[in-house]
């Protein structure tokens, strides 16, 4: 593709939206190689993601927490990374425990894969210190502020995600692709109720959406995109729908918003 011809297309395609335009540049621009973390949990569980470095600024970048459905892996996240990417989010996604590379240390890696094939209740509750230990490494990180994270999941991802905002106020915002209200044991209708404005946007096919409006019926920060399609389309699949393109601008512009809202200092409270 020619200068002009690049030039071109992202006129035109800035009209549609700012990550619509960002897309285009994240095909058009080289891709951008993970480094491959390793991180240890509190209670002990060896977890590997994919981190992709923010682009050069001066300023910290706001970050996005992947977490795959089931039995997906990180990589089902790749279709999304380079809009984020580019919309200037420090981006990590990782394996849950149990599964493709979290499965360590050694002498856990038998019960670990065990108990996530088995969808055991008691392992997906603890799940949520994968995504803890995650965005305590951002933390540290001195290009990232991860007061302005972005949690984004996929179907018990959803989940994770959603139980992982009710316990840490580092989550400014949640994205849901094919949520659930009990995924794995986990009570997503009880978490939920604790976002305390923080934006959520619930994503589903036509054939899944029932669980999403209960949800966001229980949140009054939420609320539902519902796209046409089958179960199909569950999770991360939709990616493979013709809506794909569409979907990815959507939810980076909605991650985008989320942290700059996050960002604004809050008015202090009028005296009375």
């Amino acid at each position: 593709m020619t200068r002009w011809m690049r030039q071109t297309l992202w006129a035109a395609l800035a009209v549609a939206g700012p990550a619509v335009a960002e897309l285009a540049r994240a095909e058009d621009a080289p891709s951008t190689a993970p480094q491959r973390i390793v991180l240890t949990t509190k209670d002990g569980v060896n977890v590997v993601g994919d981190y992709y470095a923010p682009q050069p600024s001066k300023k910290k970048a706001p970050c996005a927490i992947l977490i795959h459905m089931y039995p997906a892996t990180r990589t089902s996240w790749q279709p999304l990374v380079p809009s984020l990417h580019a919309a200037g989010f420090a981006v990590f996604a990782y394996d849950i425990r149990g599964t493709g590379e979290s499965i360590g240390p050694k002498e856990k890696e038998r019960y670990l894969k065990r108990w996530y094939s088995d969808r055991d209740g008691e392992h997906f509750s603890n799940a949520y210190q994968d995504t803890v230990a995650a965005a305590d490494w951002l933390t540290a990180r001195a290009e990232c502020d991860a007061t302005r994270t972005i949690l984004i999941g996929a179907s018990v991802g959803c989940s994770i995600s959603i139980d992982v905002a009710a316990r840490d106020g580092r989550a400014v915002g949640v994205i849901c692709l094919s949520p659930g209200v009990n995924y794995m044991g986990l009570d997503s209708r009880k978490h939920i109720r604790k976002m305390k404005g923080r934006p959520v946007l619930l994503v589903a096919p036509e054939a899944e959406r029932s669980d999403a409006e209960t949800l966001a019926k229980l949140c009054k920060s939420a609320q539902t995109d519902v796209r046409p399609g089958g179960k199909n389309l569950h999770g991360t699949n939709m990616f493979s729908a013709d809506y794909a393109t569409d979907l990815m601008a959507r939810i980076t512009d909605f991650a985008r918003d989320a942290v700059k809202a996050a960002a604004k200092p809050k008015k202090p409270k009028a005296k009375e």
